[in-house]
């Protein structure tokens, strides 16, 4: 959404109260997946020693199937709860991006508790069931918060907003990387508390948003109560979030309101406008791209994989938090320069770096069995390197760029196949990666990883048009005209 001619488009920085929402979305969505994914990998052990617990007061919950199966399997299972949680995301948004949102809240509020119950119980089929619930309300909210975010920024700083989601996922690492150390709450005693943590988050987070306003596009988009007071409640919600005047805010509600659409698109109508089709398809690409990066085997198994390598593991736990802080400081940078510089120039350059990273990657996991410091070391470095890169480009822009090259009527959608893809790639690698690993040699990553890498970053330079500072009429106007050109 365009914003006022009025406003100063040479700042880059949001709003007061656009920050704040971009926050608290942030918060209750990538954050809780952030830490949800994260956790798992230095506290592995413990969440081991629970399902093995478990086993043994609960006979026949295993099926029959060794310990570590099991752990996997539940591991993964996040990820079906994701694949839920997006396709029900165009039915709940349909009802209010403030309102929608508080749900998914309250699902993860409610999966959490039940987690919690399942670790009082000792009871893994409870903690199964619980793990698919934070995945559904995780996605929806993830969703949610990538939409809500985009229609509520003005275009001059839309790209800063947005990546507010990526800094408080790559936050989450952090936090999760740290506190679910072994020696911090990592451990059998200590595990249930990070998932306290967790609730009391999410809490707050659902204290705060029935004060904010719902975005201004959905308003003027709804089809509830008068044309007056619906005017008001969009005039009301510009001013909040561009922080700018109501003589400066009406222009810009009234256009909103002129403009207004039709039915939401759904999950196959939306496929029927090419502008969209080739949006859909670009923002399915972006995602699985960065799912199949290479970041699901690193945020699930760096510190078992740096333990293969050689170091113990206590020293691998702190080079596992040493080595998201680069995450953090990946994305910080990112947030500097994503509304200075071409969206599709920074995706297509950190995607063909992650490429070359994953070789070096790959090069030093094929010397695992000779448990050399010095490869160890190397190790660590291209991983640093790798979540630096990946929190620059391919991590926090995948959330939002197929928002960007869609019509506001179809993001839903469009998340739905983002969010989806996202999900299955993740619960395919889960699955699969650490058997493979085992069957083969830890070098495995590269076939899953490298040859993905290689047809994203080919059709994106092929297909992706640039955003950066564009609204989608404008990118529409330039389909159009591409289509009457061939």
């Amino acid at each position: 959404m365009s914003s006022s001619s009025e406003v100063d488009e040479s700042k880059k920085w949001p709003p007061m109260w656009l920050s704040f929402l971009s926050l608290i979305l942030a918060w209750g969505s990538t954050f809780n997946f952030g830490f949800t994914m994260l956790i798992t990998n230095p506290a592995q052990e413990a969440f081991v020693n629970f399902v093995r617990a478990s086993n043994e007061q609960n006979e026949g919950y295993g099926f029959g199937l060794a310990v570590d199966t099991q752990w996997f399997f539940i591991l993964a299972i996040l990820f079906i709860g994701h694949i839920i949680g997006s396709l029900l995301l165009p039915i709940i948004a349909r009802h209010g991006r403030k309102n929608s949102f508080m749900f998914a809240v309250v699902m993860e509020v409610l999966a959490l508790i039940a987690t919690i119950a399942s670790f009082w119980l000792v009871n893994h089929l409870l903690f199964t069931i619980a793990r698919i619930l934070l995945g559904m309300g995780t996605a929806m909210a993830m969703g949610l918060s990538g939409i809500t975010v985009l229609e509520s920024s003005p275009t001059y700083c839309r790209g800063v907003a947005s990546m507010v989601n990526g800094i408080f996922l790559q936050f989450a690492l952090v936090v999760g990387a740290v506190l679910a150390m072994p020696i911090v709450l990592g451990n059998d005693a200590n595990l249930v508390y990070l998932f306290v943590f967790q609730l009391c988050c999410n809490l707050i987070v659902l204290c705060i948003i029935p004060f904010l306003h719902d975005s201004p596009q959905f308003l003027a988009h709804s089809k509830e109560g008068d044309r007056e007071k619906t005017e008001r409640k969009v005039i009301a919600s510009i001013m909040f979030y561009h922080g700018i005047t109501e003589e400066q805010a009406v222009p810009l509600a009234k256009s909103l309101m002129e403009t207004k659409q039709g039915a939401k698109a759904g999950i196959f109508t939306v496929f029927n406008d090419p502008f969209n089709r080739r949006g859909v398809g670009l923002g399915v690409l972006t995602t699985w791209g960065m799912a199949m990066s290479g970041i699901t085997v690193i945020n699930a198994f760096t510190l078992e994989i740096l333990m293969t390598m050689g170091l113990d593991q206590g020293t691998a736990a702190i080079a596992n938090s040493g080595t998201c802080l680069f995450s953090l400081a990946g994305i910080i940078t990112s947030t500097f320069i994503v509304d200075r510089w071409d969206r599709r120039s920074l995706i297509l350059r950190t995607f063909s770096a992650l490429i070359v990273i994953n070789i070096a990657i790959v090069i030093l996991l094929s010397f695992a069995g000779y448990k050399n410091i010095y490869v160890s070391g190397c190790l660590i470095v291209a991983i640093c390197l790798f979540n630096f890169v990946f929190s620059m480009g391919p991590g926090p822009l995948s959330m939002f760029i197929g928002g960007e090259i869609v019509t506001p009527d179809s993001r839903s959608a469009a998340a739905v196949y983002s969010n989806a893809t996202m999900a299955t790639s993740r619960f395919v690698t889960l699955l699969t990666y650490h058997s493979v690993a085992k069957w083969c040699s830890p070098a495995a990553y590269g076939i899953y990883f490298i040859p993905s890498m290689v047809i994203t970053v080919y059709l994106l330079h092929k297909h992706l048009p640039e955003s950066r500072g564009r609204n989608v009429t404008d990118l529409k106007a330039e389909f159009e005209m591409e289509k009457l050109i061939e």
